[in-house]
C-alpha cells in the first residue's frame, strides 16, 4: 500500500474515513473482516514526502522492526494470546489477522529480515518513479520490477491500487495495471511431492508419467492418476496446472499449489500488520491509515481464500447450482472431490480455444454467451466469477462457453444489486444526476446530505452531482461523447467507469472491491467484443435483467429506487407518470446503425416481457402498487404513443393469460381490476385518448 502514494500525489491522506467503512462491505471471498487494530502503511508514504519526511518514515519502519517482539511481549502480558493460537499455522481460506501475529510474533527475527527486504524495494520503487530525468516508460518498469521482486502478496496490492483511483494517480495506476509477477516455475517433482503430502500418499502419484529422456516412470502400488504430464500446461504466482487422466479415463487438470506459499503469504500480511501499527504507534491514527488497513484487509481476504483450492472447487458447484439451468451454453468443469484437497484442485478438463485464437464471428459468439450470463450473476443471486481474463474463458468444441479458475468471486449484497439495477437504467435514461443515490447504495459515496458538499475535496467548488453529468455529457472538453465508425463511447461500461475514476480526484468517494471486481469483468468482455463488433452494446445485453432486479426489491432502499428510476412528477405535480419508455428510447441503447436499433428492439422485447411477467408474480407487489398509483391519463398517454407497442403486446398477453400460465390468477384479476380503473378514469377527461388505446388493443389482437 506504500504504491498508493509513491507518486507522491494520490488522494489517499485525505479520504475519509466513512468512504473506508463503505468499501468494507465489498469482500472479494466474503471472508469475515479480521484485524481491525491495523493502521495505515501507505499512510507512511502519504505523510511522508520529503527528504526529512523519508528519514521519519525510515524510523518508523526500523521501530516496526523493533515493535515485533515487543508487541508480542504485550500481548502475552495482557493474556491476549491462546495456546492453540500461538502454536497454529495460519489456516488458508481465512483471512485472520491476530493469528497471524500470534504464530509469526514467536520468530521476529525472520519477520525482520523479511521487513528489511521489504523497505528496500518499495524505496528502490519510489525513488525510481520519481526519477523525472528517466522516461516514463522506463520508470514503471523499474517500478514493476521492484514490486513484482517481493512476490504474490506485494503483486496482488498493486494490482488492486492500480484499479483504485482513489486511492493512485492515473499515471502510476496504468503502470501498475500491466503488473505480472515474476515467479517462474516450480521444480516438477516439487509438485508430485506436494500432492504425496495432501493425499498422505506413499504408492505412485500417475501410472504413466512421461520420463526425462521420454520413457515411462512408475513405481510399486496404486496411483492417484493413471498419468499425469511431464511439465505443467500453465503456471502462475499461486499454483501450476498438469494435464491428465483418472483411472476411469476421465481427462483432468490437476492444480498444484507453488511450495511454502501459504507461510509466505501469511508472513508478508504479518510485517505489513506490524508495519502499519508501527505508523499508528508513532504518528497516530490518519485517514490514510484508515484507509489502508480496509484495502490490506480485502487483499487479504481474498488471497487466503484463493489458497484454500477446496473453497475454489466449492465456489464451482455453486455456480453451476445458481446458474446452471439459466445459462446453459456455459460449462464450468466439474470438482474431482476425491482427488481435491487444500493444495491440489482436480477438475475434468475443457476443451477450447481461448479468445486469441478465435476469429471475429467466434469471439462475439463468446461474449454474447458470457455477457448475459455475468448481467444474471450480478442481478441474481449476486455471486459473481470476478476474473473472467482472456485466460479464464474459451469457446469449446460444440460452441458452448467455457470459464474455468473460480478462485475470486465477490457476493454482492441486495442493496448493492438494486442500487446497480437502477444506475443502470438511470443511464439509460441519460438521468445523471439519478446516479448520486445509486452510488450510495453501492458504497460509493458516503454523504448523506442533499447538497453532498462534504463531497468536495479542498478547493472543489462544483457540485458532486453537477460535475458527474458534465462528464457523462462530455461536457468541459467533450473527451465522452465522440463517435468513431458510430459508435457512442459513453455505451462502454470502461469509458464510463473511467470517467467515474478520475472524479475521485475532486471528490471524497471510494470505489468498493466488489465494484472493481464487477467492472473489470465488464470490461474483459468489452474489450473482446470491440475487437469484433464496434457497435456492441453491453447495456442492450444488461438492461433486461436489471429491470427485474430494480421491479422486485428486497429492501427498503430498493423499494425507494424503484420509485425514484421508474417515476416522474406529471407536468402540474399533481400525480406520477411512467418513464419505462424513456429508458428504453435513450440514445445509449438505440444507437444509429441498424445493428444498433435492432439490438435495442430485441431489449425493449425483453424488457417488456420483464414487466409482465413481474406484474403477475407474487414477487411483483410493489409494482402493482406503483401502478395503482399512477395518474390514469398520463398512462394511458403513455400507452398509447408510439413507442409503447412493445408494452401494449405485453400488456394485453399478460391480461388475457397468455403469459406465465402458472401465475398466480389474483395477480391477473387484480390487475384486470386496475386497468378499468385507470381507463374509466381518463375516459372522463380524455374520451378520444382512451378510444385510441382501445383501438390499438383490438389491433394487437388481429394475427
Amino acid at each position: 500500500m506504500a504504491l498508493a502514494a509513491i507518486s507522491g500525489e494520490a488522494p489517499l491522506s485525505v479520504l475519509k474515513p466513512q468512504a473506508v467503512r463503505s468499501s468494507r462491505q465489498g469482500c472479494a471471498a466474503g471472508v469475515d473482516q479480521r484485524g481491525a487494530h491495523s493502521a495505515g502503511l501507505s499512510g507512511t508514504f502519504a505523510t511522508a514526502r520529503g527528504t526529512g519526511n523519508l528519514k521519519l518514515a525510515g524510523r518508523v519502519w526500523l521501530q516496526a522492526g523493533l515493535l515485533v517482539p515487543l508487541a508480542r511481549r504485550r500481548r502475552r502480558t495482557r493474556g491476549l494470546r491462546t495456546a492453540s493460537a500461538a502454536s497454529s499455522a495460519p489456516v488458508a481460506g481465512k483471512y485472520d489477522g491476530p493469528a497471524l501475529d500470534a504464530y509469526y510474533g514467536k520468530n521476529p527475527l525472520r519477520a525482520v529480515s523479511r521487513l528489511v527486504e521489504v523497505v528496500s524495494r518499495i524505496n528502490a520503487a519510489r525513488t525510481a518513479w520519481q526519477d523525472e530525468a528517466q522516461p516514463q516508460q522506463q520508470r514503471g518498469q523499474r517500478l514493476r520490477d521492484e514490486v513484482s521482486s517481493l512476490g504474490t502478496v506485494f503483486v496482488k496490492l498493486a494490482q488492486t491500487m492500480a484499479t483504485r483511483s482513489d486511492l493512485v494517480t492515473k499515471e502510476l495506476g496504468r503502470e501498475l495495471r500491466v503488473l505480472q509477477d515474476s515467479m517462474g516455475r516450480f521444480p516438477d517433482e516439487v509438485a508430485l511431492e506436494t500432492i504425496r503430502e495432501e493425499f498422505e500418499w506413499t504408492g505412485p502419484v500417475a501410472a504413466r508419467r512421461p520420463g526425462p529422456e521420454g520413457h515411462e516412470a512408475s513405481k510399486d502400488g496404486e496411483p492417484l492418476f493413471a498419468s499425469l504430464s511431464a511439465e505443467p500446461v500453465a503456471a502462475a504466482s499461486l499454483a501450476q496446472v498438469y494435464r491428465g487422466n483418472l483411472l476411469d479415463g476421465r481427462e483432468v487438470a490437476v492444480k498444484v499449489q507453488r511450495p511454502g506459499l501459504a507461510d509466505q503469504v501469511g508472513l508478508d500480511f504479518y510485517v505489513l500488520r506490524q508495519m502499519l501499527s508501527a505508523v499508528n504507534a508513532v504518528m497516530g491514527a490518519t485517514r490514510s491509515s484508515e484507509i489502508a488497513e480496509s484495502v490490506l484487509s480485502e487483499v487479504a481476504d481474498g488471497l487466503f481464500a484463493e489458497i484454500d483450492f477446496t473453497m475454489e472447487g466449492q465456489h464451482i458447484e455453486k455456480f453451476m447450482d445458481l446458474y446452471g439451468a439459466d445459462c446453459p451454453d456455459v460449462v464450468v468443469p466439474e470438482v474431482i472431490w476425491s482427488r481435491t484437497r487444500l493444495k491440489v484442485l482436480t477438475t475434468t478438463w475443457l476443451l477450447g480455444r481461448k479468445p486469441r485464437d478465435l476469429n471475429a464471428q467466434e469471439k462475439l459468439r463468446m461474449v454474447n454467451l458470457a455477457a448475459p450470463c455475468l448481467s444474471l450473476q450480478l442481478m441474481g443471486a449476486g455471486f459473481v466469477h470476478c476474473d473472467p481474463h482472456e485466460g479464464n474463458m474459451m469457446l469449446l468444441e460444440d460452441g458452448r462457453l467455457g470459464l474455468i479458475d473460480f478462485g475470486l468471486v465477490a457476493q454482492m449484497t441486495d442493496v448493492h444489486q438494486e442500487s446497480m439495477a437502477s444506475a443502470i437504467l438511470s443511464l439509460l435514461a441519460e438521468d445523471y444526476r439519478a446516479l448520486v443515490p445509486c452510488f450510495r447504495g453501492m458504497g460509493i459515496l458516503s454523504s448523506q446530505r442533499d447538497d453532498d458538499e462534504d463531497l468536495k475535496r479542498p478547493g472543489e467548488t462544483q457540485p458532486f452531482a453537477e460535475a458527474l453529468e458534465e462528464a457523462l455529457t462530455g461536457g468541459g472538453g467533450g473527451r465522452l461523447v465522440q463517435e468513431s465508425a458510430g459508435l457512442d463511447r459513453r455505451r462502454a461500461f470502461g469509458q464510463l467507469y473511467e470517467e467515474l475514476s478520475n472524479l475521485a480526484f475532486r471528490y471524497y468517494f471510494t470505489l468498493p472491491s466488489y465494484y472493481i471486481l464487477v467492472m473489470r469483468s465488464f470490461v474483459t468482455l468489452e474489450g473482446i467484443a470491440f475487437g469484433a463488433d464496434p457497435d456492441f452494446n453491453m447495456y442492450t445485453t444488461s438492461s433486461p435483467y436489471a429491470f427485474r432486479r430494480l421491479l422486485t426489491p428486497r429492501t427498503p432502499e430498493g423499494k425507494k429506487l424503484l420509485e425514484q428510476t421508474i417515476l416522474e412528477p406529471v407536468k402540474d405535480g399533481a400525480g406520477r407518470k411512467l418513464r419505462l419508455l424513456t429508458l428504453l428510447q435513450g440514445s445509449l441503447i438505440s444507437g444509429k446503425s441498424r445493428a444498433q436499433q435492432a439490438s435495442a428492439k430485441e431489449a425493449a422485447r425483453l424488457a417488456t416481457k420483464t414487466v409482465a411477467e413481474v406484474l403477475l408474480a407474487a414477487e411483483g407487489e410493489e409494482l402493482r402498487e406503483i401502478l395503482a398509483s399512477l395518474d390514469s391519463t398520463e398512462l394511458v398517454e403513455d400507452l398509447a404513443s408510439k413507442g409503447a407497442a412493445p408494452f401494449r403486446r405485453a400488456a394485453l398477453s399478460a391480461a388475457l393469460g397468455r403469459m406465465r400460465p402458472t401465475s398466480d390468477r389474483q395477480h391477473r384479476r387484480q390487475l384486470r381490476r386496475m386497468m378499468r380503473r385507470h381507463l374509466s378514469r381518463a375516459a372522463q377527461r380524455r374520451p378520444l385518448l382512451v378510444a385510441k388505446l382501445l383501438l390499438q388493443l383490438l389491433r394487437a389482437l388481429l394475427p
